[in-house]
């Protein structure tokens, strides 16, 4: 199991906490989720951005505010989650980003690696030690609603169904 897999399991885990299911189930989803949100919790505070990055961050979108195409409110335009510049001041906008980044070059590359850090801790294999902590499910104890969807991302926790005995 490698890390990106807890990452999914975490996400799995919050769609099935409303799921009206038996004591069993509801505790193996708890405590697992605990433990995921241990070994996880290291890798997000090696993401947290260093307090220079957020200050060109910061800078970074005041740029972009100032530069963008205003709404008849005076309020920027946003399309698909980024500022819309103003062609009028595009020219202006490139040059002053321009300047920006080379003023937080280094701290820029630095959040690169950072991230480039980070996707490959993604790649690398979950510890045994965590593998075998989780908490299996039986599959018996699994809520009757459940959707595949749900289960998919902890699929791998779940037990096989116990065949019944049918000869009487």
């Amino acid at each position: 199991m490698i890390r990106d897999q807890l990452i999914e399991m975490e996400k799995g885990f919050e769609r099935v906490k409303h799921l009206n299911s038996n004591l069993k189930f509801a505790y193996a989803i708890a405590k697992n989720k605990k433990i995921v949100a241990g070994e996880l919790k290291c890798m997000r505070e090696a993401l947290e951005p260093s307090p220079e990055f957020v200050d060109y961050e910061q800078k970074r979108l005041e740029l972009n505010k100032k530069h963008s195409l205003k709404d008849p409110g005076g309020n920027p335009v946003i399309v698909n989650r980024s500022y819309e510049i103003d062609p009028d001041e595009q020219v202006n906008f490139d040059r002053a980003m321009k300047k920006l980044q080379k003023q937080f070059e280094s701290c820029i590359q630095k959040r690169e690696e950072q991230i480039t850090q980070y996707n490959d801790m993604l790649k690398e294999e979950v510890p045994e030690d965590v593998v075998k902590s989780l908490f299996r499910i039986k599959y018996e104890d699994l809520p009757f609603d459940i959707t595949v969807e749900q289960l998919e991302p902890f699929i791998d926790l779940v037990s096989e169904p116990v065949e019944e005995d049918n000869d009487d």
